[in-house]
Formats: C-alpha cells, sequence, structure tokens
C-alpha cells in the first residue's frame, strides 16, 4: 500500500498566518514515500510540508484524468526533484537523487496522497491550537473530503 510519511521540525506558534506564509514558509520537516518494501527519503529538514502536500495532491488530479502523464515536483531548498509518471493504471514515482523507483496502481496513489493531504492538515491544526479555527486550514481540508 502507498503511504506518504512526514516529520514537521519544531515550529513556533502561528497567529492568523496569510497563505504564502502558512504553505511554503512554515512546518519545514521531511518527507517518506512508501510502496511495499521501497522507500523514497526527502530528508533535508528544508521540505515546505503543506506545499508538498498541495502540490502532489495537484498532481494526483492531473494524473487521474489522463491515461498517461507525466508531472514533477521540485523541492527549491535542495533542488531535488520528483517525477510521477502515469502509464495506464500505474504511476512511477521517479526521484532525481534515489535510485529507487516507486511503482504505485492509480487508486493506491490516489488514497495515500488523499491520507496524506488530510493528515498533514489535521496534524498541523492538532500542534498549533491558534490554528484550529483557522478558515485557510479549513478551506483545504474541506478541498480533500471532495477528491
Amino acid at each position: 500500500m502507498f503511504e506518504i510519511d512526514y516529520d514537521v521540525a519544531k515550529q513556533d506558534e502561528l497567529i492568523d498566518p496569510d497563505e504564502m506564509s502558512l504553505r511554503t514558509r512554515n512546518f519545514m520537516g521531511n518527507l517518506v514515500l512508501k510502496n511495499n518494501n521501497f522507500t523514497i527519503f526527502v530528508d533535508h529538514q528544508k521540505v515546505p510540508i503543506i506545499d508538498s502536500a498541495f502540490n502532489i495532491l495537484r498532481i494526483c488530479r492531473v494524473l487521474i484524468r489522463k491515461k498517461d502523464g507525466k508531472e514533477e515536483v521540485e523541492f527549491l531548498h535542495s533542488g531535488k526533484k520528483i517525477t510521477f509518471q502515469k502509464k495506464g493504471a500505474i504511476v512511477k514515482i521517479i526521484p532525481s537523487f534515489s535510485v529507487v523507483t516507486l511503482e504505485v496502481p492509480v487508486d493506491d496513489f490516489k488514497l495515500g496522497t488523499k491520507h496524506f493531504f488530510q493528515n498533514v492538515l489535521l496534524d498541523v491544526m492538532k500542534k498549533n491550537q491558534s490554528l484550529k479555527m483557522n478558515e485557510l486550514l479549513f478551506g483545504y481540508l474541506n478541498e480533500a473530503k471532495n477528491f
């Protein structure tokens, strides 16, 4: 089963952040993409976790609508890239920084991406009490529900 795990470096409490700050300048950490016994680590402590969740969700939405396609996410702080390549019912996840390639059935990719997106947002709200009622985060969660 495909899953995306993450960890977030200690974060100071945010009070009413704007969207850019929330997505790209806070909640930095590492990503781990797993499928069966294979793992890809994006572990340089500077991955914007919320923005990555959005980007991977966007990529998933684009790819599930196509028979074949290719999308890419780049981590600007490190120059690392991950290519998501769909051929038929399989999504290949190909990092520029590792020899490991994940091959994931489309339905597993969609489910794993949705869980990652929701988990990130719920975790951020749980660990940052001032964001519990943040309208941006509630809007993001609704976006995931409709996916």
